[in-house]
């Protein structure tokens, strides 16, 4: 085990002392958020805690961000374990007046931390997906969650799966900043004749990218409609690699206009270079911070029907939606925009409008706001674990019996 820490600059103000705990430094969407919500907090005096390195610590770093940095080797659940002496010896070190964990698998190694101040957790999963993952996963969250004092939930959707058990726990609800830039925007809605469609998403079958491809079909079915052209971008350690080669198989065997592009770095330009952009997610987004860079550039964004995702979109004024597993219904949407440029150009011109709402600063500063009144609501309460979740009943809070044949179905 190795260990590399930052000191905290002299020229950081001084306040509530913050320390965040991350399982590790890779380019995931939460760590990026944490990111960015550090960068536009310049009066938190705040610390994060890697359990492992990992290629995004360079980053916090060169933002100025104090980090610590438990091991150099790359992740593995194990650490979640052998790191516990060293999480509790660097967590005591940094003497913190709140500690958060921001990710799951950090939830896990911190509820089992000896801590004297407020113990909180930034929820950024659906709580109720954790069924059909095993019996260890269920022991896991009916065990670590007790041991929180406060809850911050990236979205009302996952707020909304917080168990029933958990009621007492005080929480509140802040959306992660998703560096959402507002960039000049060149491009006309189908510009040149073509409207271009693209998708930001990993390959698995809950996003929902073959929803685009049947999607594609039934357009394509219809020689009048108007020409389009999809790109998939997406790609990286977690994918299902045997759905993205039936992806690919469908999209060849079909001749149809959608390309698809693997893992990229530059979003931004993508983003500005597209006209629509799609959020098919069969299961609920818990936040999707695609869709508030999509709307910053100017794109037009569509998603399901529910979620974290939704909650950033009025259908009909600077977005659309559509029925959450339909194809039809996404193909429908999608040709209202073919067939009405001007309905594209309304809603990216709301949307850019709406943009400032979801900016880095603003989102920022009301996590802020949701870490204080947590800690304030927590000030001088007992800091006892509570009684762990019968083993045998299920959750009060899973809203459907329908999540695994979401997945598999």
């Amino acid at each position: 085990m190795t260990h590399s820490s930052v000191p905290v600059p002299s020229s950081r103000p001084h306040g509530r002392r913050i320390v965040f705990v991350d399982h590790a430094a890779t380019p995931g969407g939460g760590q990026l958020a944490l990111l960015w919500l550090l960068e536009n907090s310049p009066h938190l005096d705040a610390h994060v805690i890697f359990l492992s390195a990992g290629p995004l610590l360079a980053r916090f770093r060169e933002a100025g961000i104090p980090t610590s940095v438990l091991t150099s080797r790359p992740f593995d659940r194990r650490m979640l374990v052998t790191a516990l002496p060293a999480l509790a010896a660097e967590v005591a070190r940094q003497r913190a007046d709140a500690v958060v964990a921001t990710s799951i698998a950090a939830a896990k190694s911190l509820a089992f931390v000896p801590l004297r101040v407020p113990r909180l957790v930034y929820l950024q999963e659906d709580l109720a997906r954790a069924f059909g993952r095993g019996l260890t996963t269920q022991l896991m969250f009916r065990t670590v969650y007790p041991a929180y004092d406060g809850i911050i939930a990236n979205s009302r959707w996952t707020a909304s799966t917080i168990p029933v058990e958990l009621s007492e726990v005080p929480r509140a609800v802040a959306y992660p900043p998703s560096n959402a830039i507002r960039l000049r925007r060149l491009r006309r809605f189908g510009e040149g004749g073509v409207v271009r469609v693209a998708t930001f998403s990993r390959p698995e079958r809950w996003k929902g990218l073959d929803l685009v491809v049947d999607a594609a079909e039934l357009l394509m079915r219809d020689r009048s409609c108007p020409r389009f052209q999809v790109d998939m971008f997406g790609g990286g350690a977690v994918m299902d690699e045997r759905y993205t080669r039936d992806l690919r198989h469908r999209v060849e065997a079909g001749r149809l206009p959608i390309r698809l592009h693997g893992h990229i770095d530059d979003v931004a330009a993508r983003l500005l270079d597209s006209d629509v952009v799609v959020v098919p997610s069969r299961l609920p987004e818990p936040f999707g911070q695609v869709v508030a860079q999509a709307k910053a550039a100017g794109a037009v964004v569509i998603v399901s029907d529910a979620g974290g995702a939704l909650e950033q979109v009025t259908p009909g004024f600077d977005g659309l939606s559509f029925a959450r597993g339909s194809a039809s219904a996404l193909a429908d949407s999608l040709r209202s925009l073919l067939d009405d440029p001007r309905l594209g150009t309304r809603l990216s011109d709301a949307g850019i409008a709406e943009a400032h709402r979801w900016g880095d600063d603003v989102l920022a500063a009301r996590f802020t706001r949701a870490l204080d009144e947590i800690c304030d609501r927590t000030r001088g309460a007992p800091r006892k674990r509570r009684r762990a979740f019968g083993l045998i009943r299920p959750w009060r809070s899973v809203r459907a019996g329908s999540v695994k044949s979401a997945i598999t179905g």
